[in-house]
């Protein structure tokens, strides 16, 4: 990760239109965005670590973050990815436990890093602040329980298609319908929806052919969320040609 600078306010416009920044009370904003110090990164760059003990908490104003399990390789199966307004790193500061995850740039990225002592000094002047910290505690539970129900789909398309529509943000309906591209190569999704290759490459393949996602080198982008989502609810049929 290269040396902090100060954040550019042009890089300030999705991280205060969608995310934990933009819910939170103008005062409490107003604090994190001063203390904000931007970091870029490049492709592969890592944020942090599991089991570090750092304790800053990171915005995304521009790229992709991936994140990778405790419970496997470090650079292994992505778990999740972040898009611009996406916040991460909370755990240690409200708990007090070292890093559960590993994070690594996808691509280019420039982040929001909060740094956690003052930040800390902020919290104890303000303790009715600490409840909207552990928030996205919680944001992540729903997260990792909609992603088990996805996997537990017995139906291999609505399967990956669900899949791909998490890795989007626009798994749900209000949930944003703005196309994200994924930054992940067919390999690495065809992993996550414990599939073979050949058979994801069909899927997309017919996906693309219907309009519904873009493909280019190492990436896939939902761009019609709404009929993906209903093929995946099962109210739009979909078949794969013979």
């Amino acid at each position: 990760m290269r040396p902090a600078t100060s954040v550019q306010p042009s890089e300030l416009g999705e991280v205060l239109q969608r995310g934990w920044l933009s819910r939170l009370p103008s005062d409490f904003r107003s604090v994190v965005i001063g203390l904000a110090r931007r970091r870029s990164l490049e492709p592969g760059a890592a944020v942090f670590a599991r089991g570090g003990d750092d304790a800053a908490v990171f915005g995304i104003a521009v790229g992709a973050v991936e994140f990778t399990s405790r419970y496997g390789p470090v650079h292994g199966t992505p778990l999740h990815i972040g898009h611009p307004g996406f916040w991460f790193g909370f755990g240690p500061i409200v708990t007090g436990s070292p890093r559960r995850v590993s994070a690594f740039a996808l691509k280019s990225t420039v982040l929001l890093e909060v740094p956690s002592r003052p930040l800390a000094e902020q919290l104890r002047s303000r303790p009715e602040w600490w409840r909207i910290m552990a928030a996205p505690l919680g944001e992540y539970g729903d997260m990792a329980a909609a992603a088990a129900a996805d996997f537990q789909l017995p139906d291999i398309d609505q399967r990956c298609i669900a899949i791909l529509l998490r890795l989007a943000d626009c798994r749900f309906e209000g949930g944003g319908d703005t196309p994200r591209e994924i930054p992940l190569s067919q390999e690495r999704l065809a992993a996550m929806a414990n599939v073979s290759r050949n058979r994801l490459a069909a899927l997309l393949r017919e996906l693309r052919v219907q309009g519904l996602v873009r493909l280019s080198y190492a990436a896939v982008t939902p761009i019609q969320p709404r009929l993906l989502r209903a093929i995946v609810n099962g109210d739009r049929p979909f078949r794969l040609p013979r």
